[in-house]
């Protein structure tokens, strides 16, 4: 008698991640956003600050400058769920400080007694003075310093600007910088600011000139030491285009010129990609692939160019963006 067919294995259906709650504290230039979730094995908060380190719930402060929508977005095996949130800057106060009040004239001082004749002491031989010792420029960023960049693009139509980034502070390794379009664009009185990791592949989303690759990588971590990178999290372009996976693979040295000189600088690529929808309609603009080549001269302490390139499902290159420093 033939052994009956073992009956199949129970399918395993995994409940989608819930986001319970998802809310917002504003300030007058930052905002605390606070959210929970439940079943999930990863949580992105983008534009900023990207991946976070607490699945289920957390409060994380973010800058801000104007009102901006903010995505959560939950994700396991097979499921992934989102939800939106627009957060607003409060108004700054603007406090009324009362009108000092007069200070009373001073009473004339009494005149001085006429001081006793003393002999002079006989001449001393002046000490050498020692010059001071040379102090060695700091290869990591500080306060206060600052570079100027120069963006072109693919088309006609790209935004040409000049641009400026000064570091407002450096702290455990985390460099907060503060970026101002200073030609070619609408530049804003009060700019915008963002904060990056030195020793960590990552990305700074600005609202001004997109996305930026690591801008002090070169300054604390050994390029030519460097292995290759993955899995660390990507910003998403649009709340449309989601699901971005990024890899590092560092290129040796390169020497490069720019507006501010000729460099001999480490160069790395990094690729972000995510899966097309498979859609006709959208084949032609949907992007999939975005390319990153960067050049970091280390005693410029920040890339010294950056190449940023935007492929559609097609092939095709929508965009071909360059950064080139121009002083610092």
């Amino acid at each position: 008698m033939a052994d009956k067919p073992a009956a199949p294995a129970p399918r395993v259906t995994i409940a989608p991640p819930q986001i319970r709650q998802l809310r917002a504290e504003p300030g007058e230039a930052s905002a605390r956003i606070c959210y929970q979730v439940s079943d999930a094995e990863s949580v992105t908060l983008s534009l900023r600050p990207g991946e976070l380190a607490r699945t289920s719930a957390d409060c994380v402060q973010v800058d801000l400058d104007r009102a901006t929508t903010f995505t959560l977005t939950a994700r396991n095996a097979g499921n992934t769920v989102r939800k939106t949130l627009t957060v607003a800057p409060k108004p700054a106060e603007v406090a009324v400080v009362p009108a000092p009040k007069p200070a009373p004239a001073p009473k004339p001082a009494p005149a001085p007694k006429p001081a006793p004749e003393i002999a002079a002491p006989p001449p001393v031989a002046a000490a050498p003075v020692a010059k001071p010792a040379a102090v060695a420029q700091s290869r990591f960023p500080a306060t206060g310093d600052s570079w100027t960049y120069r963006t072109t693009g693919k088309w006609r139509t790209s935004p040409k600007r000049n641009f400026q980034v000064v570091v407002q502070s450096v702290a455990d390794g985390a460099v907060t910088d503060a970026l101002r379009v200073i030609e070619g664009g609408a530049a804003a009185s009060s700019g915008e600011t963002r904060r990056s990791r030195g020793a960590k592949p990552g990305f700074v989303a600005w609202n001004q000139i997109g996305i930026e690759f690591s801008p002090y990588l070169g300054s604390y971590v050994k390029l030519a030491q460097l292995e290759s990178q993955s899995g660390f999290p990507t910003p998403e372009l649009d709340t449309q285009w989601t699901d971005w996976y990024s890899r590092l693979k560092p290129l040796g040295q390169e020497s490069v010129s720019v507006p501010a000189g000729r460099f001999l600088a480490n160069k790395v690529e990094v690729w972000s990609n995510r899966p097309s929808t498979g859609t006709s309609v959208t084949r032609e603009m949907e992007p999939t692939a975005i390319q990153y080549i960067v050049w970091y001269a280390p005693d410029v302490k920040r890339y010294v160019k950056m190449q940023r390139r935007i492929y559609a499902a097609s092939g095709d290159e929508l965009e071909n963006d360059v950064f080139e420093l121009v002083a610092r």
